[in-house]
């Protein structure tokens, strides 16, 4: 890790770099800061990053979700009775289907 020069200061950029090559990790960017007043430059804005922008397609989360058993028997009945259809794949197409609907209505896709 930098030791403090004499007058105490760390850069905290020098810092976040060694750090991240100690750890192997990538150091978050960080956007300099301009001077430009806001509507001032014609370039567009960057789009926010997202939660899932870096999400690794592989990894699976767990997610319980409690049904009543009318539904269940329901749902396990329609899986069962579909070919090639289990309820794991079905749920999750339909999930899929339903996300992103709303992602669309919140202009976010």
């Amino acid at each position: 890790m930098s030791t403090p020069k004499k007058s105490g200061f760390v850069n905290p950029m020098e810092l976040r770099q060694e750090l991240a090559e100690q750890t192997g990790a990538q150091p978050l960017a960080i956007e300099p800061a301009t001077d430009a007043a806001p509507g001032l430059s014609e370039q567009k804005k960057p789009k926010a990053k997202l939660p899932w922008d870096n999400c690794h397609p592989k990894v699976k989360i767990h997610f319980g979700l409690r049904l009543p058993e009318r539904l269940h028997k329901q749902f396990e009945y329609a899986a069962n009775h579909t070919m090639g259809d289990s309820m794991q794949s079905f749920a999750l197409r339909v999930l899929d289907e339903a996300v992103h609907k709303r992602l669309k209505e919140l202009g976010v896709i």
